[in-house]
This record gives structure tokens, C-alpha cells and sequence, in this order.
């Protein structure tokens, strides 16, 4: 049989798997009000179905009365809980007699035993999972990998809402996970007591205490000898051009305009005179850093011998003046 997962791995799993804001009992009741609700019971009714599965000893027990019942959500609740209670009863007298006697017990509530029950769904599992019919009852291959990656994976019973789950567990020598979801604060710590509980020595670089950018505590204290994150610098602004150099090439970006506009019969799309100067514009002409502004609109407006028509929902037109 395989290693069970040491107690650092399986704090981790709880971390992964519990909610982030509520205890396991608080998550159990409600779930079990939630279940209770759907089939419309109110308030003492839903005491009276509790009080009733208290009798049961065992949760297994207890989730296996209620997913036997809980296909009965059209009946009435005075009829769901007196015949819960016959069922419960017929339970409790099969666990202290013979095993024939609660069969036969049952058999007259009109509901399946236990055993009946489980023995269902372990054939719907094989016949779900494709075993095939020469391996054994306990050559499940999906229940047991072998090999550096072993997967494990079961089906239990949830002991508040009666619905069978299937756990799946997965363990591997090395681990390497990148989470992109958010988690809860102290999961790195389970992180690192699993690396120190399966290396048997602290890691080279521990977690920084500090908060990242999404709200998440990292660990508990920064390494001594971590070098500090680069700073980010921005980009060097370039040396202001002269005014003579850039009275001149303003004046040669003018003259492109208008022969743009000429070689296309003296009129011509405003989109098409904009993607034809907007990268020399941006370089030469510009003065600010803002894009789409309309400021490079204005300035072919501005051209001499090129006047602009606006034609309305940012459709406009230039055209030669002495056209």
C-alpha cells in the first residue's frame, strides 16, 4: 500500500480545499440548511429532521438516510419526515438484530438497504471508469497509479448533504505549482513546511513577509542575504529639438500633406492623410505625450493652401484650397 501524505502535505490540501472566510462547522450547517431548504421546510421542520438523524450514530450513516431521501422533494414535509422516521427506525433495528430481520425491515419501508446502496454505486463506478471484467475488485488502475506520480482517488460520502463526492489526491516526489487564483494568506506557510519536512533542511531562500501587489502575505521574514528587486526606471526622455530644426521639419511635413492631397485629386479621407504623417508627426511636431487627441487633425487644418471638412461622427475630409 501506498505512504500515507505526511502532515505538512495534508495541511496543505486543507488550505487548497477549505473556504476562505468560514470554519468547517459553520460551511456543515449550511450546507445542511441549504439542503433542508430546497425541499421547503421551515424552522421546526428542519429541527425535526436533525433531531431525527442525531439517532444515527455514524455520519456515514447519517449521509446515506439522507441521499436515499432526497429524491422525495415533491412530497410534502409532513410526509417527508414521517416516513424519514420509519426509515431511521428501520435502521436502528437492523443494526441490533440479524441481518435478515433488517432486510427484511427494510424491504417493507420500501427503501434499500445500505449495503444495497453501496454495492449500486460501486458498479456504476466500474462500469463509469471502463474496468475491465478480468481485474479484480481491487484492481481499480483509476483508484491507484503507480510510479513517481501517484494519483489516488475515492468516493465519499459528504456527511451533510447525503451527495457522494469523489476525492482525488495527488502526490509526486517534486512539486513545482504557479497559482494565478487567489489563496489564503497563511497557504505559503504550509508551502514551506512541506519543502522543509520533505528536504529535512530550510530552503536556500525563504518567503518575504511583506504583502505582494495582490493583497496575499508571501511568508514569515525575509532572507538575510536576498538581494533587493530591481527598480524599474522609466524611459530617458530624449534632448528637446531645436526650434530651427523643428520650424524646418514642420514645414517639410506641410509640403508632404499637400502633395499627398494633390496625387489624389484634391480631396481625399482625413484617415488616409493622418496614417500617412502621424509617425512624423509624433516625432517632430508633437508636444505633449497624449494620442488621439485630435491634435494632429487640428495641425493638417493648419497647413497653408489645405482646409478640413468635417463631415460629422469623426468623418471628416481634406481638400486642396485651390482646388
Amino acid at each position: 500500500p501506498d505512504e500515507p501524505l505526511v502532515a505538512e502535505a495534508s495541511c496543505v490540501c486543507e488550505c487548497l480545499l477549505a473556504p476562505e472566510h468560514a470554519t468547517s462547522s459553520e460551511d456543515r450547517g449550511y450546507r445542511r440548511n441549504d439542503f433542508l431548504h430546497r425541499l421547503g421546510f421551515n424552522k421546526q421542520e428542519k429541527a425535526e429532521v436533525t433531531r431525527i438523524l442525531s439517532r444515527l450514530p455514524l455520519a456515514k450513516e447519517r449521509s446515506a438516510a439522507l441521499q436515499n431521501f432526497c429524491d422525495l422533494d415533491s412530497c410534502t414535509p409532513e410526509f417527508f419526515i414521517a416516513r424519514f422516521a420509519k426509515y431511521v427506525e428501520g435502521l436502528l433495528r437492523w443494526r441490533q438484530g440479524p441481518r435478515e430481520e433488517g432486510e427484511e425491515d427494510e424491504g417493507v419501508l420500501g427503501r434499500p438497504s445500505s449495503s444495497e446502496v453501496a454495492e449500486n454505486r460501486r458498479a456504476d463506478s466500474a462500469s463509469s471508469t471502463g474496468i475491465r471484467a478480468g481485474a479484480s475488485a481491487g484492481d481499480d488502475p483509476v483508484q491507484q497509479v503507480s510510479g513517481p506520480l501517484r494519483i489516488h482517488t475515492q468516493s465519499v460520502w459528504c456527511d451533510v448533504c447525503g451527495m457522494e463526492e469523489r476525492e482525488v489526491c495527488l502526490t509526486t516526489p517534486a512539486l513545482s505549482l504557479r497559482m494565478r487564483v487567489p489563496a489564503q494568506q497563511f497557504l505559503p506557510r504550509c508551502f514551506l513546511a512541506v519543502a522543509e519536512a520533505c528536504s529535512q533542511r530550510r530552503p536556500e531562500e525563504e518567503a518575504s513577509s511583506s504583502t505582494d501587489r495582490r493583497g496575499y502575505a508571501t511568508g514569515s521574514g525575509e532572507a538575510a542575504g536576498a538581494e533587493p528587486k530591481p527598480q524599474r526606471h522609466s524611459r530617458p526622455v530624449p534632448p528637446a529639438m531645436p526650434q530651427a530644426v523643428r520650424t524646418q521639419r514642420e514645414f517639410e511635413l506641410q509640403q508632404v500633406v499637400r502633395d499627398f492631397v494633390a496625387e489624389h485629386g484634391g480631396s481625399i479621407d482625413g484617415v488616409w492623410v493622418a496614417s500617412k504623417v502621424a509617425a512624423r508627426f509624433n516625432q517632430w511636431i508633437r508636444t505633449n505625450t497624449k494620442r488621439n487627441d485630435g491634435s494632429l487633425r487640428r495641425w493638417i487644418g493648419t497647413v497653408p493652401g489645405i482646409w478640413v471638412e468635417h463631415c460629422g461622427k469623426n468623418r471628416w475630409r481634406v481638400h486642396d484650397a485651390a482646388s
